[in-house]
């Protein structure tokens, strides 16, 4: 026996920089930075490694972000 499903949406009207307010994102995005100085700063200490998903060690450049270089996986993408 199945128990019928009642789905309801609700709609608040919450606009994004009530749950994301910009001096908040600001201090964030401020942290992250330092933080990836602190943590990331000596760029002779990286190392590659293969991907977390499916191991294939071959990849290309995806995109950049705050000198960061964010690869795409040949094997799974």
């Amino acid at each position: 026996m199945s128990v019928p499903t009642k789905h309801v949406a609700v709609s608040s009207g919450l606009q994004e920089q009530e749950i994301r307010p910009s001096a908040l994102m600001s201090e964030f995005k401020r942290l992250s930075l330092r933080d990836a100085a602190t943590h990331f700063g000596d760029r002779s200490k990286l190392v590659n490694v293969p991907c977390p998903a499916c191991a294939k060690e071959e990849n290309s450049p995806a995109f950049e972000i705050s000198d960061f270089t964010f690869l795409k996986c040949s094997g799974c993408g």
